[in-house]
């Protein structure tokens, strides 16, 4: 999910529903140069 559609406050929606960030990626999957980044992506998943 784009990071900059879901931002800290979409991510604590998700946490009460159990999805958590796992990983915080770049558009080309490097590692981002920091969490506002253009392009960032959010790889969410629940718990199992």
């Amino acid at each position: 999910m784009p990071w900059a559609a879901l931002g800290p406050e979409g991510e604590e929606r998700l946490a009460g529903l159990g999805v958590s960030v796992r990983c915080l990626v770049a558009a080309d999957g490097s590692v981002p140069g920091s969490e506002d980044q253009p392009g960032n992506v959010a790889v969410l998943a629940r718990a199992c």
